[in-house]
């Protein structure tokens, strides 16, 4: 099962049907004038990842969409994969897509652009 949480309010998609993840190098290269690279090695940035969620119910993709919009941040729980699991924000360019999926035309599609935050 998976649910994203915040206080008290859960949202409990079917599935999730997509994600896609990334961060941002911490490390500076600083090109040599005779050739070569120096690199300075910093901590890498946040991970961010943009999550697509699977609703039967168009409902409950609007609950989960209002969820993030209300909620200063959210616990994302999943006993099918391993990687979701995190405490996230929503991204600084990020944003919350509703949509009905094309191809069936019987699920509803939510997608979030999100940072993990520490617990």
């Amino acid at each position: 099962m998976n649910t994203i949480t915040y206080d008290t309010d859960t949202v409990t998609p079917s599935q999730i049907d997509g994600w896609e993840e990334s961060f941002d190098s911490g490390n500076v290269l600083h090109p040599l004038m005779l050739g070569g690279v120096e690199v300075t090695h910093a901590p890498h940035g946040p991970r961010r990842f943009t999550l697509k969620l699977v609703f039967r119910v168009e409902a409950d993709a609007i609950a989960c969409a209002q969820l993030h919009r209300s909620a200063p941040y959210l616990d994302l729980e999943s006993d099918e994969r391993a990687l979701p699991n995190c405490r996230y924000v929503l991204a600084d360019d990020g944003k919350v897509t509703i949509e009905l999926d094309n191809e069936t035309r019987n699920v509803w599609l939510v997608t979030v652009d999100a940072v993990e935050v520490d617990s």
